[in-house]
């Protein structure tokens, strides 16, 4: 799920689509903070943070280069690690 939104952000991003972008970014951040209050997570709270980050700098002036990196570098880290989680939990 947060791979996926991250992605979807960046495509709407790189459409000129910049408050649909910022949007879908608030809505992983609200999804992601509702959960860790459960989880009780530090990093993922750290996380949360970042979004936050993005998506205001997304509504103002765009995703740049650097920011398109690291969202796209974060979902690729997101998928990896879901991806190493389901082949040990298959075990």
């Amino acid at each position: 799920f947060i791979a996926i939104a991250q992605d979807e952000a960046v495509v709407l991003a790189d459409q000129g689509e910049l408050p649909q972008a910022a949007n879908k970014l608030k809505e992983l951040d609200n999804w992601i903070t509702t959960n860790n209050a459960t989880w009780n997570d530090e990093a993922i709270a750290e996380r949360s943070v970042e979004l936050q980050s993005t998506a205001a700098t997304l509504e103002t002036r765009g995703l740049d280069k650097k920011g398109r990196k690291e969202l796209r570098s974060s979902s690729y880290q997101t998928r990896s690690q879901q991806k190493s989680y389901s082949s040990s939990s298959s075990n």
